[in-house]
């Protein structure tokens, strides 16, 4: 079955508007252990939807979504929130930091759900991502006072300062200059064959690094 042997697989995954308008109409995916994969579609074609529902960060109205053979489904509240915050790494279109801390609290913040040896064997990669990044002379400034670009390299930080097994990043170079885009998209596929990677996009240019490319277009994946 292809749920048990991918790292992540969607089944006839089926997610509505308010009116029963379907935003996804039976979407099937399955990505693969180390690959690259980027979601295109206009704006409204419901690629952060899929993200979304992918992360089990909402329950669609129908199908079934697994991770490394989990159905996430069956799956109390606690178990899901513990798999999401140790193997997953989401970036938000909206970067979504917490506003009251500063930069490098945001970024050390995702590892607290990590127990005290890996968190420790971490600590390090906040300061290495805040280089790589280019946000370490922002390190002690509020995520409140950042700039839309400067809050979607933190959110990207954020993501891969846990090192997870998945990635699943939205738009995460839509507020970024080329040079700096560039410098992004290197980080999120720099562990090749080790992270999976799933990009939903607009750019070309991000696109065209990933192993495959998906277009969402009236609720299907083609």
């Amino acid at each position: 079955m292809t749920a048990a042997v991918a790292l992540l697989a969607a089944a006839g995954l089926r997610v509505e508007y308010l009116r029963g308008q379907p935003v996804l109409d039976g979407v099937d995916l399955a990505l693969w252990p180390g690959e690259s994969i980027a979601i295109v579609g206009p704006s409204g074609s419901g690629k952060s939807s899929l993200l979304s529902h992918l992360a089990g960060l909402r329950r669609p109205e129908g199908g079934e979504v697994w991770f490394r053979g989990r159905r996430l489904a069956a799956l109390a509240a606690r178990e899901l929130d513990d798999l999401r915050a140790r193997e997953v790494g989401f970036v938000f279109q909206r970067a979504a930091l917490l506003p009251f801390l500063t930069v490098r609290e945001n970024i050390a913040l995702a590892l607290e759900c990590l127990d005290a040896e890996p968190r420790a064997g971490l600590a390090a990669r906040v300061d290495s991502l805040l280089d790589q990044t280019d946000v370490t002379h922002l390190s002690r400034r509020r995520a409140a006072r950042l700039s839309v670009g400067e809050a979607q390299r933190v959110a990207v930080a954020r993501a891969l300062v846990k090192d997870p097994g998945l990635i699943l990043a939205d738009e995460p170079t839509g507020a970024l200059d080329a040079p700096r885009a560039a410098a992004i998209v290197d980080l999120l596929l720099e562990d090749r064959g080790q992270r999976t990677v799933v990009i939903a996009t607009h750019d070309e240019r991000v696109s065209r690094r990933c192993d495959r490319v998906l277009a969402l277009c009236d609720g299907r994946l083609t």
